[in-house]
């Protein structure tokens, strides 16, 4: 069937209106988004003992505090409208709860494409509260009483900072920790890794559900707990001088260069367990489902009675291809169960 001229001329002429109004629309949203974000810069006063409440619903957070800083400034780049920055009983607060409007008109893209930024003075202040929505967080040079830090869906890194104690809570970001001093520091992250290095802590729990835990020359006065769903944990050069505890679910543990001044206590699923080049003051306690266990530990031979004597494997001791040893010089024991080879030697150094 042959179409008359006049239908050919109607279509263009449809086509052509629905690509207008289409152009029209995303140039109206265009000006609805730009119209919905802004940028402020504030300065506002704070004093010694001061608290920070940061809760951000989009955007990125840089936190910083120095001597050189006289004065608290404030700095919002392409954040949504409705950041609330105001002091209240000596706790200065800056707020941007999430709200769907926003969300609508500016899209998941643009609302964490803003920046806040916080240039504090260098006081020690009193509680922290940052929470950092589904944006990235760094902060750097933070002293204080209590330092919480709650990440949902983006990375936090903290460095060069104090306190007596200190929470971080990632979702399923990663968390970063560089030249740290708490008295007690606890680390959970859901889906993300956590890295820690020349850190030292009073207590230290680590907590880590789908990801891996790096700690590299951590010092941790008291005593350490990690605990691991799927991902593994690696140490290198950490120093513990209270109890260990180590629940590994499905992966595996490398530590090298250790030094653990009381018992050590590993819980492993299917993975392995390196202790490797490592100073053992204590008992040494490890459950292993179906991993190997390798131990280098720096100490004479006759420092320890050893039962591998449950394990369901290959096991060496030393030269000797047995299950079993014992000292009368012994001041501790080391005991494996399981399934898997055990591997232990005796460095002597």
């Amino acid at each position: 069937m042959k179409l008359h001229p006049v239908y050919w001329i109607l279509a263009a002429v449809m086509t052509a209106g629905g690509i207008g109004l289409m152009t029209a629309g995303a140039a109206k949203m265009h000006d609805e988004r730009k119209a919905n974000v802004y940028s402020e810069e504030k300065t506002v006063e704070v004093g010694e003992g001061y608290g920070l409440d940061i809760r951000l619903s989009a955007g990125n957070l840089v936190l910083t505090a120095s001597e050189s800083q006289e004065l608290c400034e404030i700095s919002l780049e392409n954040i949504p409208k409705g950041v609330e920055i105001y002091e209240e009983d000596g706790v200065l607060h800056i707020v941007n709860e999430f709200n769907w409007t926003s969300l609508w008109t500016n899209g998941f893209t643009r609302i964490n494409a803003g920046k806040v930024t916080v240039a504090l003075p260098d006081y020690v202040y009193d509680s922290v509260n940052i929470d950092l929505g589904a944006g990235n967080g760094s902060v750097t040079g933070i002293d204080c009483r209590k330092l919480e830090i709650d990440c949902g869906a983006g990375d936090a890194s903290l460095s060069d900072s104090t306190a007596k104690e200190g929470i971080f809570d990632c979702g399923a970001g990663e968390f970063t920790g560089e030249r740290l001093d708490f008295d007690a520091l606890r680390i959970s992250c859901g889906m993300g890794s956590n890295t820690l290095r020349d850190s030292k802590a009073g207590d230290l729990i680590v907590e880590i559900g789908a990801g891996d835990a790096l700690l590299s020359g951590v010092d941790v006065k008291g005593g350490a707990q990690f605990s691991l769903g799927m991902g593994d944990l690696s140490t290198d050069g950490m120093q513990v001088g209270g109890r260990t505890v180590i629940d590994a679910g499905a992966g595996s543990c490398t530590m090298q260069d250790g030094s653990f001044a009381e018992d050590v206590t590993c819980e492993l699923g299917a993975g392995d367990l390196e202790i490797l080049d490592s100073t053992l003051r204590g008992d040494l306690e490890i459950e292993s489902a179906a991993g190997d266990v390798t131990l280098s530990l720096r100490e004479e031979a006759d420092a320890f009675d050893v039962d591998c004597s449950d394990v369901v494997g290959d096991v060496n001791i030393g030269d000797k291809h047995t299950k079993s040893m014992s000292s009368s010089h012994a001041d501790h024991k080391i005991t494996v169960e399981g399934m898997g080879d055990v591997e232990i030697r005796f460095t002597g150094e």
